[in-house]
């Protein structure tokens, strides 16, 4: 969404910032350990984030609700993105690893 940018932080929080206003507009905990990556779905619904807790946390942009949790990576957690259509998300870690998990 273009009128968003997030942040991750050493605090574990993931922020939404509003680019007009330069005010933060959500405010989301759930890791337990810094956010290292984070990822806008192409719908704008969405927005994901991984931490070096080696979890995929999964959000929901309008009221910053946690939507899903994603685990399958024994290591921190590298890298997030989603195909062009949304309907996959591809993490990686930092041990060489991948997962992709269907957002259909």
């Amino acid at each position: 969404n273009s009128n968003y940018v997030g942040t991750g932080s050493s605090d574990r929080s993931l922020r939404l910032w509003d680019c007009v206003t330069g005010n933060c507009v959500r405010l989301m905990t759930g890791h337990k350990s810094t956010v290292l990556v984070i990822s806008f779905s192409p719908d704008g619904r969405f927005i994901v984030s991984g931490s070096s807790d080696r979890r995929v946390l999964v959000w929901d942009i309008a009221y910053g609700h946690l939507l899903a949790e994603l685990s399958h990576h024994n290591n921190i957690i590298a890298s997030l993105a989603f195909s062009r259509e949304g309907t996959v998300l591809v993490s990686s870690a930092i041990d060489s690893t991948i997962a992709l998990w269907d957002f259909a």
